[in-house]
């Protein structure tokens, strides 16, 4: 597959060297400086792209320098990038001339040139006349622009051309990229076809780079980001042709801009193809090619700007890193590619296909410097590039199609292990059911008991003193209590929910109430039990048996934690939410422990304490939370643990008289 690929890029590529390939175009060519033509040369729209044996004049402004002309040399356009024609002690800045002798044999005609960029200021004479001009060409106020030019002219019997050029900024200097010659017409119909194929390459991959953002933001997935950024990239770097024809004054950083964002492009195009392979969480990738890839893209941008513009000799070695960088990536991509087949990942035959054509248009890029520029559409690589985006655009589709697959099939499996979790779940409650049955059926009698005998004490006139009536008072205010915990358990036994039967009540004698009823207990453990209450009067929609449950298990924890002669103090107080506090002395809470305090089961206590199921705060918060409110926790180590239960005002009807 990888060959079939291969083959038939490079011979998509072979025709265009044949068909669009201002060097190979079957044309004539100067002779020593002497460009010949007649009156078929432009005939049937046919153009001429003259290369070779252009006269040369070095450090010379053929018709606006001072001093003797030097000696041409012949030079075909593109043989030099620049001033110094590859001499180590010569400057790559300057001025020189290129200068093209037209013979006519024929009738006269007339003519349109198209002229590239050149770098970077310039001067066009047509017979001794300037015709254009950008820039300014004097040393000490030069000033560079760069702009495509198209100039018409009349070729009589012989027309002199002259190109005057200055650069003092880039590190490309002079003419180096040949000019199209032909009629009027024909001249603008090759630049509107190319501009129509720019065009084309750079909306589409403008347009695709705006879905995909557009994607992101809905899906916010990273590979879509990738994408997007590598479609503005190219974008970018294809609007060039645009650029040239408007004009631009900063040179240096226009064409730094046009690198660095080629390098954009193929840095995400690589960790595109690191992601879908899983390679991108691997540390060679993260330590390693991340880096390098971020690490070019800078490199592209400020050596261009900053540092051809000051040593252009160096302009070879740049391009060898960038040329070698781009066949390393290329090389890189193709492995991702193999190994998501070997994976067996759908559309990574795709990935595969686009790595090929990109890869061989990089290097069809490198090895053609010099030997191939378009004349109606675009370079190669920038071909390959938009294939590259297209496949890269087919091949998400299959991505995120396996991840949705991979989603639909977690969920399934979700589904059939919360089905198994819920019938384990069933089966716990229905034991937890049976034996909250069980354990209220068998206190029910013990308790029952107990208050007969109380009952019968009572009226049985057994002569007892005033302390020990009081005790049996308790005694019996206790069992009272206790048939109203096996009563819960008996519900809560049939039914999973706590049934709340609210109704409008005083809250400042509720807690009242439940600090007398606890008092008895807290001078049999030794502590200072105390409440305090506001004047103002508080009502709350409240069940007075549930939530003296709630309070009971907060105040009998704190009994339990309390040492002897400690204290425990309520306090309610209302402000924006009704705030009742239970506060004590005891032991503390450790940091770690108090966030599960509340949970079922969990409780935490040292060896010789009484052991508790866990269970106490777990309900009352379970309460609280059923009459609309709140319970929070603060303790330290040594210095007790503060309970505040908060109720919204809302939930409490009127809240005071």
């Amino acid at each position: 597959m990888v060959c079939a690929i291969g083959i038939l890029i490079l011979a998509v590529f072979g025709i265009l060297d044949k068909l669009d390939n201002k060097y190979s175009h079957f044309s004539a060519q100067p002779v020593k400086g002497v460009l010949t033509i007649d009156g078929d040369t432009f005939a049937n729209g046919s153009y001429l792209c003259p290369i070779d044996d252009w006269e040369f004049y070095n450090e010379t402004l053929y018709y606006s320098g001072s001093g003797e002309r030097v000696k041409p040399r012949y030079i075909f356009i593109g043989q030099y990038s620049d001033y110094s024609m590859r001499q180590k002690n010569e400057s790559a800045f300057g001025s020189a001339s290129y200068r093209l002798k037209i013979v006519n044999l024929g009738e006269p005609v007339i003519l349109s040139m198209e002229v590239p960029e050149l770098f970077s200021s310039s001067r066009i004479y047509i017979n001794g006349k300037s015709v254009a001009e950008l820039g300014d060409l004097d040393k000490d106020t030069y000033r560079g622009v760069v702009q495509n030019q198209v100039v018409s002219f009349e070729a009589g019997k012989e027309t002199d051309l002259v190109l005057e050029i200055t650069n003092y900024e880039h590190y490309y200097s002079g003419m180096f990229y040949p000019v199209i010659l032909g009629t009027t017409g024909t001249v603008t119909g090759i630049v509107f076809a190319r501009l129509i194929v720019y065009g084309i390459l750079c909306i589409a991959a403008l347009t695709m780079a705006l879905f995909s953002l557009v994607v992101w933001r809905n899906g916010n997935k990273k590979i879509y980001v990738l994408y997007g950024v590598l479609c503005l990239a190219y974008g970018i770097h294809v609007s060039y042709p645009f650029v040239r024809w408007i004009g631009v004054l900063n040179v240096n950083f226009l064409y730094a801009l046009e690198d660095s964002s080629e390098y954009i492009m193929i840095a995400c195009a690589a960790a595109i193809s690191a992601l879908v392979a899983g390679e991108d969480k691997k540390l060679y990738f993260k330590k390693g090619m991340l880096p390098l890839c971020i690490g070019m893209c800078l490199f592209s941008f400020f050596v261009p700007l900053l540092i051809l513009t000051k040593a252009p000799s160096l302009n070879g070695i740049y391009g060898s890193v960038i040329d070698g960088y781009q066949i390393f990536i290329s090389c890189y991509m193709l492995l991702m590619a193999f190994k998501g087949i070997l994976m067996g990942k759908r559309g990574f035959y795709l990935m595969l296909a686009g790595n090929v054509i990109y890869g061989i248009g990089i290097l069809w890029d490198v090895f053609t410097s010099n030997l191939f520029e378009p004349v109606r559409g675009a370079w190669p690589k920038e071909y390959a590039g938009f294939c590259l985006i297209i496949v890269f655009s087919v091949m998400l589709q299959f991505y995120i199609r396996e991840i949705q697959e991979e989603n639909e099939r977690l969920t399934r499996h979700l589904e059939q292990e919360v089905n198994v979790r819920t019938r384990e779940l069933t089966g716990l409650l229905h034991e937890r059911k049976k034996l909250l049955s069980e354990v209220a059926h068998d206190l029910k009698a013990p308790v029952s008991s107990i208050q007969t005998f109380i009952e019968f004490m009572k009226i049985s006139n057994v002569r007892i003193d005033d302390e020990t009536r009081a005790y049996l008072t308790a005694i019996e205010q206790k069992s009272e209590e206790v048939q109203s915990r096996v009563a819960n358990l008996q519900e809560l036994s049939v039914d999973d929910r706590i049934i709340f039967k609210k109704k409008r009540q005083l809250l400042n004698d509720f807690l009242q109430q439940l600090y007398e009823n606890h008092l008895p207990d807290a001078q049999a453990y030794g502590i200072y039990f105390n409440i305090s209450l506001p004047e103002q009067k508080i009502y709350m929609e409240l069940d007075e048996n549930l939530l003296a449950r709630a309070f009971g298990n907060i105040i009998y924890n704190a009994f339990d934690f309390t040492p002897f002669e400690g204290k425990i103090h309520i306090r309610m107080d209302i402000k924006k939410e009704i705030r009742i506090t239970i506060s004590d002395t005891g032991k503390g809470v450790a940091p770690e422990d108090l966030p599960h305090i509340f949970e079922a089961n969990y409780s935490k206590r040292a060896s010789g304490e009484p052991k508790g199921k866990g269970l106490g705060l777990h309900i009352a918060k379970t309460i609280i939370d059923g009459h609309g409110g709140w319970i929070e926790a603060e303790s330290h180590l040594g210095n007790g643990t503060t309970f505040t239960i908060y109720f919204n005002v809302r939930q409490r009807g009127k809240s005071h008289e």
